[in-house]
C-alpha cells in the first residue's frame, strides 16, 4: 500500500491541476465563450430549468446526438439554481472532462502499473490547444463521448478480476457502452474493442 502512495498522491495532484486550469482556462482564458452550436445545447437546457420538459425531444439539436439532451438535462438544475451564465455550462463539462481523465487513470493504472495512471493524466495535461476546446466546448458528440467507453473499460477490468460479480458488471459494461452509443455515434469505434474484452473477461458469461 505504501509503495501506492507516491503514484496515486501525484495522479490526484494532476487531476485536480488539470480541473484548476480547466477553470483559469474558462475565467482567463479564450475559451470563456460559446460555440454557435453548443448554443442550442446550453439554450435546451434553460428551457428545461424553465419546465419545458415535455419539449425535450424537440429540443435536440441532431437526432444522432443524445448527448446534446443529456447535456441540457444535466445543465438545467443547474441553470436553475446559479442562473444561466456561461460559467456554469463551461464548469459542468470541465467535471465531465475530469471523469474521462479519471476513468483513463485507473484504467491505464490497472492495465500498466501504478506509474501508468498518472503517465495518463499527464498526457491528458499535456494535450495540445485543439483538445482543450474540446473540453470546453459541450456539442455533446465529440470528446465528451469518450467517457462511455472508458468506463466501459474500466467495468470490465473490475470484471476480470471478480468470480461472483462477473456477470452483473458485464451487464453494466454492456449498458454504459450502450448508453455511450445513444450518447453519440462516434463512440462506436470502441464497440470491438469491448466486445473482444468481454470475450476474455467473461468467457461463456459473454
Amino acid at each position: 500500500m505504501n509503495e501506492d502512495r507516491p503514484p496515486l498522491l501525484l495522479l490526484a495532484g494532476l487531476l485536480v491541476l488539470g480541473f484548476g486550469l480547466d477553470v483559469a482556462d474558462v475565467v482567463w482564458g479564450p475559451w470563456g465563450r460559446m460555440h454557435w452550436e453548443e448554443l442550442f445545447n446550453a439554450r435546451a437546457g434553460v428551457q428545461l430549468a424553465c419546465g419545458h420538459w415535455d419539449a425535450a425531444p424537440r429540443l435536440q439539436y441532431r437526432n444522432f446526438c443524445g448527448g446534446c439532451t443529456a447535456e441540457a438535462v444535466v445543465a438545467a438544475p443547474f441553470f436553475g439554481l446559479l442562473g444561466a451564465r456561461v460559467w456554469v455550462w463551461k464548469t459542468l463539462l470541465s467535471v465531465l472532462h475530469l471523469g474521462i481523465a479519471t476513468a483513463g487513470s485507473a484504467v491505464a493504472w490497472r492495465a500498466g502499473g501504478r506509474w501508468a495512471g498518472p503517465a495518463f493524466a499527464g498526457l491528458m495535461l499535456g494535450a495540445p490547444g485543439f483538445y482543450r476546446e474540446l473540453t470546453h466546448t459541450g456539442w455533446g458528440n465529440h470528446a465528451e463521448s469518450m467517457l462511455f467507453p472508458l468506463v466501459a473499460v474500466l467495468v470490465l477490468v473490475l470484471a476480470g478480476g471478480a468470480r461472483w460479480t462477473r456477470p452483473p458488471l458485464l451487464l453494466v459494461a454492456g449498458a454504459v457502452t450502450g448508453a455511450g452509443l445513444w450518447f453519440c455515434q462516434t463512440s462506436a469505434w470502441a464497440l470491438p474493442v469491448l466486445v473482444l474484452g468481454a470475450v476474455v473477461v467473461g468467457r461463456w458469461w459473454s
